[in-house]
């Protein structure tokens, strides 16, 4: 199998990249903690809430102030979150280039830590990148439109302590294989008492998700006067697949499934009804995706909204795999060689790793809906508060493990310079104290900024949020 952190990195420089992110691609967001149901608008509201595609100007004042056209052209998120590490390992694994591209080798010592320490605790990466972004928003009459590109990568895993000890220490993971033996060169671990791999994984979930989303939306006023508005918007999405994998071990039953295309080269060593062959980075599913919000202003300063996002589906037609519930025994490998799970995936799919695959034609799963609501007020030009809440309608892979609650807003004492900051909690990690900093030209014609979704990290080293967004070429006119 290549390599898929290179792989990775790669796909990050392409497209100028700078747990399950509630802003998405929306870097200007990321400061104030995602809050954006009420305070986004232009093509960023796309996947949030697209009755903004409605807002316009009020009045001289700008209370509202979006422009008729907006454009951007490489926007992201990124974010990784960990229960099993702490700050500086995160870091070095997960942040530092040259261990994205070349991961360091663990040695056994290593590995048996690294064991320990994903024991009953786990690891969430979150990728979101807008290509290109379009809204045109002639007027409140006509209303607005807005057209988006964006790739989409989430990758969780959770692990009891039998799956990360043989996860990491394969074959030498001595607490289920009690004895080795040499078939035709290879090292096998066999277990004298074996069980199925429901009944030894029990608790732990993989799951992993990368699609791509062209986006359309249209919001519109329904109403308006001096003391009341209300806007309505909906979206439609046509998705791509590129990778799947839901493996989930509840109740001593395993239920696993995987996708993934050909350009990542993981061979699953046995033939399926749904083979997509080559080397490209061809879809291996397609599907749709739904959202409607509605926002209601008053008095020209608080706003409230509400949206259901990602209501949808994709089918998996290309290179289906299903792992059977067997017993489990005679692992021939020695365990991942690095903290990154997701550059070794091989080693769970491929024909080598643990699950014994099987064929299949296709396999549906449901995108991870959510239900968002919130409100913010307009304090003059100056200072902008606001509060949202998201709650997770499904538990497909990429969504929300729990409610996710964010408290933020936005200063700007200067016409160039705008600086955010919040709080939020829940969504599966713990309190973080988002920070961002935004720089404007005249008019808002342009915007550039970086933010992060945690910055206390930086000063804490258990259960790191390390997350950096960047948006470097975003226009209005």
């Amino acid at each position: 199998m290549k390599k898929i952190t290179p792989v990775l990195f790669l796909f990050l420089i392409l497209l100028q990249f700078a747990p399950a992110q509630v802003e998405l691609s929306n870097f200007t967001a990321t400061g104030r903690g995602g809050v954006g149901v009420t305070m986004m608008g232009d093509y960023q509201t796309l996947g949030i809430n697209a009755a903004n595609l409605g807002f316009y100007k009020f009045d001289e004042s700008g209370v509202l102030p979006y422009k008729k056209f907006s454009l951007g052209i490489a926007e992201g998120v990124y974010s990784t979150y960990s229960s099993a590490l702490e700050r500086p390992e995160l870091y070095q694994q997960f942040f530092k280039i040259e261990n994205l591209v070349n991961p360091k080798n663990l040695d056994a010592a290593e590995k048996k830590e690294a064991a320990q320490l994903f024991a009953d605790n786990g690891l969430q990466m979150n990728l979101d990148v807008l290509p290109l972004g379009v809204a045109l928003q002639p007027n409140e009459d006509v209303g607005g439109f807005s057209l988006n590109w964006r790739e989409r990568m989430a990758f969780s895993v959770d692990l009891n302590q039998d799956m990360a000890g043989i996860l990491f220490q394969g074959f030498n993971y001595t607490d289920y294989f009690d004895s080795t033996a040499v078939v035709n060169g290879d090292t096998l671990g066999y277990a004298s008492l074996p069980k199925t791999f429901g009944q030894l994984f029990s608790g732990s979930q993989i799951n992993w998700n990368w699609y791509r989303e062209i986006g359309f939306g249209y919001g519109r006023k329904i109403i308006r006067n001096d003391k009341l508005a209300i806007y309505g918007g909906v979206g439609i999405k046509y998705l791509q697949g590129l990778a799947y994998l839901n493996v989930n071990a509840n109740d001593e039953q395993l239920n696993a499934f995987s996708a993934i295309t050909p350009g990542l080269g993981v061979n699953y060593g046995v033939p399926t009804p749904s083979q997509v062959t080559g080397n490209s980075f061809n879809p291996v599913g397609s599907g749709l995706g739904f959202e409607a919000g509605v926002t209601v202003v008053l008095f020209q300063k608080l706003k409230l909204g509400a949206s259901a996002t990602d209501l949808g589906y994709i089918n998996w037609t290309g290179n289906v795999y299903s792992a059977n519930d067997t017993i489990f025994n005679g692992l021939g490998s020695a365990g991942l060689n690095s903290y990154n799970v997701l550059s070794e995936i091989d080693d769970i799919t491929g024909d080598k790793g643990l699950f014994t695959w099987s064929g299949e034609t296709k396999v549906a799963q449901q995108t991870p809906a959510k239900f968002r609501m919130g409100a913010s007020y307009d304090f003059g030009k100056i200072f902008s508060l606001g509060a949202d809440a998201v709650i997770p309608l499904n538990n497909a892979p990429g969504n929300l493990k729990n409610p996710f609650i964010a408290i933020g807003g936005d200063l700007k004492p200067l016409p160039w310079f705008r600086f955010s900051s919040g709080m939020m909690f829940g969504g599966g990690t713990n309190f973080n104290i988002p920070l961002g900093v935004y720089f404007t030209g005249k008019d808002n014609l342009f915007e550039v900024g970086v933010a992060s979704r945690d910055a206390v990290t930086w000063f804490v080293k258990r259960t790191p949020m390390l997350s950096l967004g960047v948006g470097l070429l975003r226009f209005k006119f």
